[in-house]
């Protein structure tokens, strides 16, 4: 998915776009696990600042990322329903999220975002 984030160039924090896969993988995962995305999806707002996995991110880790929509649930009883969050125009949705690597055992850097 793309996302905009701000690189160091020396002294100043320039805008770049960059790819990433959606879901954090937890810090405590060893490199040679297959990684969990799923574990940390979703940053919420309310609550970022209490998790220790999201507040080190903060500072330093923060970006745009670009959707063409999301779902979210609605319980119903025992059942969900998902709905399908998006413009009827087809425009993108821009949202604040925070962004992390990950390398594995093979040394390959993987960009992530929740």
């Amino acid at each position: 998915m793309p996302v905009v984030r701000k690189e160091n160039t020396g002294t100043d924090r320039e805008p770049v776009v960059h790819c990433m896969k959606w879901g954090l993988v937890p810090s405590f995962t060893k490199k040679n696990e297959k990684p969990d995305h799923f574990r940390m999806f979703n940053a919420r707002s309310e609550s970022v600042h209490e998790k220790a996995s999201f507040r080190r991110l903060i500072p330093s880790c923060r970006c745009l990322a670009t959707v063409e929509g999301f779902y979210e649930w609605k319980k119903d009883g025992a059942k969900k329903q998902p709905f399908y969050i998006h413009f009827q125009d087809e425009k993108p949705l821009v949202f604040a999220a925070l962004y992390d690597t990950w390398q594995d055992s093979e040394g390959e850097a993987f960009w992530l975002i929740c």
